[in-house]
């Protein structure tokens, strides 16, 4: 009997949630203490490390912020500067959830005070997807004896497909190896507080597949349709225009192309709207590699003599390398990726 009333209460609190609190207007994600649009959220307290935490959303967007103790202001960390690298070293914010309250995957996002983003997903069997990003924004500031930070993430990013979240929150410092968490407990999703999230996202991504090069190159979106109409959906691919007809409960292959120069890192992010309303937010940053490779035999030939070069591609050709040649230059491409070889033409002792 007692195992049956625990079911019970369980199932119950899977049905029945509180909505997140709206937040009008919405904070400036800018990292200074005080901004009204904090007014209304929900708020927890750290009581080992001294200080708030606080939650809620917008129409577009979730808003985390921790405003903590630090405890040793002269062991500040926030050294992190690149996307994905060890945020988790620094002083930190954590904001964990889960789409499916009660499963064991769940989603991470770390930011520091200088608002360098961590994000990944973990699968039920603690795997670690680093190619899942949030498309979060975060900015931060160090007080007198305390730091402060503040985060937004897209609601469309969130794959609400349940119109539930589960959530917790969690500050953490370096210095004394001092971690304490909100609304749950750390890395156990089936512990995150579930709140309702009423806004509709009937489109779920099945499979993505990014570009990993440079020059122009194709992302693959398989977008499956939930609902039982049909979605005229609009929106942008870094930027240039998209739209995709997806008949009820159908499975539509998308593909989006852009330009990303190679070596330097860069973002994919695909927009899709219903109306006015965002319901999908999927973005990649990466750097993308290079898959031209061009090297001259000499850069310096005799009058009349033809520039010899050597072309390797990496990967399996899709396309053409063209090369165009103006005095003392050649410029080969491949796909958008371009190379330009210099060389110097003397002349010839035979003539």
């Amino acid at each position: 009997m007692k195992k049956f009333c625990l079911l019970a209460l369980f199932c119950s609190a899977l049905l029945s949630a509180a909505p997140l609190p709206m937040l009008s207007p919405a904070p400036v994600i800018d990292g200074k203490k005080g901004d009204p649009g904090w007014k209304n959220a929900l708020t927890g307290t750290f009581k080992v490390k001294g200080g708030k935490g606080y939650l809620g959303r917008s129409a577009t967007h979730l808003y985390v912020a921790i405003d903590v103790r630090h405890g040793n202001i002269n062991a500040l960390a926030d050294t992190s500067e690149k996307q994905d690298s060890a945020v988790y070293n620094n002083d930190c914010l954590d904001f964990f959830f889960t789409p499916d309250p009660g499963s064991e995957s769940y989603y991470q996002i770390i930011a520091n005070v200088r608002g360098t983003i961590y994000d990944h997903f973990k699968n039920k069997d603690g795997r670690m997807n680093l190619s899942w990003d949030s498309g979060a924004v975060a900015r931060g500031s160090y007080g007198k004896d305390s730091y402060y930070i503040e985060l937004a993430v897209p609601l469309a990013a969130l794959g609400c497909l349940k119109n539930r979240l589960a959530v917790a929150v969690a500050a953490f410092t370096p210095w004394n190896k001092q971690g304490e968490i909100l609304w749950g407990s750390y890395h156990k999703p089936q512990t995150f507080t579930a709140f309702d999230i009423p806004d509709t996202f009937p489109v779920r991504v099945n499979e993505r597949r990014w570009a990993y090069a440079g020059g122009r190159q194709s992302s693959f979106f398989t977008l499956e349709n939930l609902s039982s109409r049909t979605l005229h959906l609009k929106g942008n691919y870094n930027g240039a225009p998209v739209a995709v007809k997806l008949n009820p409960k159908a499975i539509h292959k998308l593909e989006c192309r852009s330009t990303l120069p190679a070596g330097k890192e860069g973002r994919n992010t695909l927009r899709l709207f219903d109306g006015k309303k965002e319901i999908l937010y999927v973005t990649r940053t990466f750097t993308p590699i290079k898959l031209l490779k061009v090297l001259p035999m000499s850069d310096i030939i005799w009058e009349g003599e033809a520039l010899q070069l050597k072309i390797s591609v990496n990967e399996k050709p899709t396309a053409d390398v063209t090369v165009e040649y103006s005095p003392g230059k050649a410029v080969c491409t491949y796909k958008g990726e371009s190379e330009t070889i210099r060389y110097k033409v003397i002349p010839s002792p035979w003539k």
